[in-house]
């Protein structure tokens, strides 16, 4: 399994337009960070645990059966805890368990 460096987590925040509103056309940029990594045979089970600073674990992605497969996949985390509660901005954690294997990198989240 091999886990890629993320980009950071940045979380807009919406606001409702002032005068005018002026047009754009182009794509959103995707809600919350998105986890790339790739297997190299089929798997099990893949679970990614994102985790704070301090090691606390924040939340658990379990992928479904198509995540587990072999080949590049992607993981999304919205920046939330198990609650539903935002995160705080700073580093965090995530790890990658499939097959034995465990894979780490560091990520920031900036609001």
């Amino acid at each position: 399994a091999h886990l890629y460096e993320p980009r950071p987590l940045v979380q807009w925040n919406r606001r409702p337009s002032r005068g005018r509103s002026r047009s754009f056309v182009g794509q959103n940029p995707p809600e919350g960070a998105m986890i790339y990594y790739s297997l190299v045979k089929d798997a099990q089970r893949v679970e990614i645990l994102i985790r704070d600073a301090d090691g606390k674990t924040l939340r658990t992605l379990r992928q479904p059966r198509g995540g587990s497969e072999a080949g590049l996949h992607r993981a999304a985390w919205d920046g939330r805890d198990l609650e539903g509660r935002p995160a705080a901005s700073g580093p965090y954690f995530y790890r990658l368990e499939t097959a034995g294997q465990i894979r780490s990198r560091k990520m920031s989240l900036i609001r």
